[in-house]
C-alpha cells in the first residue's frame, strides 16, 4: 500500500511584481537633431520630423498572481487474483 503525498504540494511559485526601470527615460538618440541632415547621403529621403520625436515608455506592470500547482494523493493497492 503505497500512501504518501508529494513533496510538491501547494509550493507557490515567486511573485514578480515590479515596473520597470527604464520608465519615462527618454531614448538620447531621437531627441538630438539628425548629424546628417545638411550632408547629402542615404538619409535625404527621411522625413525630418524624426528629429523632434520622442518615445516614451508608460508605465508597465509584468505580474503573475500566485499559481499552484497541487497533485493530490496518489494510492497504488494490489489486490490478490481471484
Amino acid at each position: 500500500l503505497i500512501n504518501r503525498p508529494l513533496n510538491m504540494t501547494n509550493r507557490p511559485f515567486k511573485i514578480i511584481n515590479r515596473p520597470l526601470n527604464m520608465i519615462e527615460r527618454p531614448l538620447n538618440m531621437i531627441e538630438r537633431p539628425l548629424n546628417m541632415i545638411n550632408r547629402p547621403s542615404k538619409i535625404t529621403n527621411m522625413p525630418l520630423s524624426i528629429a523632434k520625436m520622442r518615445l516614451k515608455i508608460v508605465e508597465m506592470h509584468v505580474k503573475i498572481v500566485e499559481m499552484h500547482v497541487k497533485i493530490v494523493d496518489i494510492r497504488v493497492k494490489i489486490v490478490e487474483r481471484p
